[in-house]
């Protein structure tokens, strides 16, 4: 038992030393545009439907998270438009407005969302 003990102690101090734990994990990019670029490819279902569901879920926190007695900003909901439509019409606007590509995505898809879904006055 006492040389069992000492080899994996052995062994884990050489692991430990090795730096194989100190890695860190590669900086995720967060930008509108690596986020478009992952939206761009058509092929991709998996990347598909997690722009899909992302974009979903930055509308939905704008609609949980505005002042209920302020007036709406973004009017998407009395748009007759499927979700295809809005990504692609997201991949043409992000160009168009290249000074949000490097800000967040989802800020960057808020932006959009307000000049795309403006409430009619």
């Amino acid at each position: 038992m006492l040389k069992i003990n000492f080899l994996l102690a052995t062994l884990l101090g050489t692991v430990l030393s090795t730096g194989v734990w100190a890695q860190t994990a590669p900086r995720m990019d967060l930008s509108a545009k690596a986020f478009a670029a992952l939206c761009s490819n058509k092929e991709d279902a998996a990347a598909q439907n997690f722009c899909f569901g992302f974009g979903e879920g930055v509308y939905q926190g704008y609609i949980m998270n505005r002042d209920p007695k302020a007036a709406p900003t973004i009017c998407a909901a009395s748009e007759n438009v499927t979700r295809e439509e809005v990504l692609k019409d997201f991949l043409v606007w992000l160009p168009r407005n290249a000074k949000y590509e490097d800000e967040y995505a989802a800020s960057t898809l808020i932006s959009f969302l307000l000049a795309r879904f403006p409430c009619k006055k």
